[in-house]
């Protein structure tokens, strides 16, 4: 098949993770790098790419998430891991400003739209809030289901999670769309963000492997076309 023509029916015709209606690995990977097209029960759906990425439903769509760090090739339980950065999105995960939340993330209960926790002195238990004094923030944060999927509140006994809480608060599309572009302190790996501005994809230099969330930005994707797909045509129809 022409690569032109590939890359023209792609641009046109993406497929989400997760969703039915492809024919080509070109309509996945067009909207997350390395997805690709199965025939399940004869019809083409695209899949996050297999034993490194789990697949996550957010507000905006599908997303795939990386069970693996892009700097070190691990792949122990992150649990609170975001979609982006592609490979660090777990060094983003939302922690409360205040310092006597300790250093547990944000949590948050997948499918709630409670903007008011259920359980007093516990957290985690309604959409995404912040612990300290409970404002609402799920206009711009999205709740995903951890990676692997656990139960916080079980798995760490020693926090405040709310019994319900299974899920981590992640920059909504529209939100991680306008962050700014961060390079890190050795940046040395080309990836692309969406200079909202200008409207356009454009490319710079990034140190994955740095440790503090500082340097990371959710407006960091692996392609050009990763880049346009979630951002430029956010608005465009996806199936």
């Amino acid at each position: 098949m022409n690569s032109a023509f590939l890359a023209s029916y792609a641009s046109t015709h993406q497929v989400n993770p997760n969703q039915p209606g492809c024919t080509y690995d070109v309509q996945c990977e067009s909207v997350w790098p390395g997805s690709k097209c199965r025939m399940d029960s004869s019809i083409g759906t695209c899949r996050c790419p297999e034993e490194t990425h789990v697949a996550r439903e957010t507000r905006d769509g599908w997303v795939c998430i990386s069970l693996k760090d892009h700097a070190s090739g691990g792949t122990a339980p992150l649990y609170f891991v975001c979609p982006l950065p592609e490979g660090a999105g777990f060094k983003i995960s939302l922690n409360d400003p205040s310092p006597t939340m300790g250093a547990f993330p944000v949590g948050c209960t997948v499918g709630s739209s409670a903007t008011i926790e259920p359980v007093q002195g516990l957290h985690g238990g309604g959409a995404c809030m912040w612990p300290s004094d409970g404002e609402f923030i799920g206009d711009v944060y999205d709740c995903l289901h951890t990676s692997p999927h656990i139960n916080l509140a079980e798995k760490f006994p020693q926090s405040n999670y709310a019994p319900t809480a299974d899920g981590v608060c992640c920059p909504s599309r529209a939100l991680a769309c306008i962050q700014p572009q961060l390079t890190g302190p050795n940046p040395s790996e080309p990836r692309w963000w969406y200079n909202s501005v200008t409207g356009t994809c454009q490319q710079f230099m990034w140190d994955s492997g740095a440790t503090e969330a500082k340097f990371h930005s959710p407006n960091n994707f692996k392609t050009i076309q990763h880049c346009e797909s979630y951002c430029r045509d956010s608005e465009c129809s996806i199936i």
